[in-house]
């Protein structure tokens, strides 16, 4: 062999190495393995208790039977709580925290620190301090307890916002669903429009399909799609700031529209009055009429709902 190709298979070995040693040092440059820096849960599933705490107030969120509760006292955010779930068995520490940001660190957990238990039935399997970077959603500080080194913790590939993950409001957390119904199982729908009555209508079940009440032929088709939009109908929150100055403007006039289902199911049951005036801080509200609570809506959630009575009939 000659000499040059022997000099040009020896370079190339070495580089070979050296970048088999580099990718290496790439891989584990994000794992941490102080046993202070574990702060991810290993076995996936095993949680049915987590409790965030801060000085302002503390979320208990129990798995009941299959169903996680908020203080076992309503139904929790499942959107909400998978991204909670997401932090809890993803979350890496990625470096510690930097010398000369440590006190910085140290003094937000002390003031405004959100304290994370987690429990597998009557088990405290991880307990650790955070605090939010407030620049950068997507990463937080922690330590484990009350006197671990202080790490930088981020979900690999930026998954989620910590930002509100960590409220510790337990209304917050409550689930926002106002319709859950499958088709099959409505007996009954309403839509009214205070300004133009004759727009409203009312499509009930009856022994072989859906009608529209006084319609004498109705589009099957279209009424089989609406009635699909109320699998998962959520508001957007619940209102607990200026509720009451709020409620009272509302009560002093007419909802701009009304929804009613009744489903076979009773607990399903639900209704909620929408008023499009007057808005406050861009939001649009809605009173429950299961629970009357104030809540804010999303439009674009429900404007599909809201048609209007001649959407459904038969052209001729």
């Amino acid at each position: 062999m000659p000499k040059s190709t022997k000099i040009l298979l020896s370079i190339a070995l070495i580089l070979s190495v050296l970048a088999y040693i580099s990718l290496n040092k790439g891989n584990k440059k994000d794992t941490i393995e102080s046993e202070d820096a574990q702060f991810a849960v290993v076995d996936s599933g095993s949680v049915d208790k987590i409790e965030l705490m801060t000085k302002s107030g503390t979320v208990s969120l129990i798995n009941t039977n299959g169903t996680w509760l908020v203080g076992n006292s309503y139904k929790a955010d499942l959107n909400k709580l998978a991204q909670l779930f997401t932090f809890i068995y993803k979350v890496q520490a990625s470096k510690p925290v930097y010398k000369e940001l440590e006190s910085k660190v140290n003094s937000q957990i002390r003031t405004g620190g959100i304290a994370i238990n987690a429990y597998a039935g009557n088990e405290l399997i991880k307990q650790y301090t955070i605090s939010l970077d407030t620049a950068n959603a997507y990463v937080a500080y922690g330590k484990m307890g009350n006197e671990g080194n202080l790490y930088t913790l981020e979900i690999p590939g930026g998954e989620i916002k910590f930002t509100k993950l960590f409220d510790a409001n337990p209304i917050l957390w409550k689930d926002k669903t106002v319709f859950n119904s499958l088709p099959r199982n409505i007996n009954r729908v309403k839509i009214a429009f205070s300004a133009i009555p004759k727009d409203g209508f009312e499509i009930v079940s009856g022994l072989t399909k859906f009608a529209v009440v006084d319609m004498p032929k109705s589009d099957s088709t279209k009424i089989k799609s609406f009635l699909e939009l109320f699998k998962n109908v959520e508001v957007k929150s619940y209102i607990t700031e200026n509720q009451a100055i709020i409620r009272d403007s509302l009560l002093k006039i007419l909802p701009s529209f009304s929804i009613t289902l009744e489903d076979k199911i009773a607990a399903k049951s639900n209704s909620i009055k929408i008023f499009y005036q007057p808005k406050q801080n861009g939001e649009i509200y809605g009173l429950l009429g299961k629970s009357d609570e104030l809540v804010s809506i999303r439009p674009m959630i429900f404007e599909y709902i809201l048609q209007k009575r001649s959407f459904f009939e038969v052209k001729q």
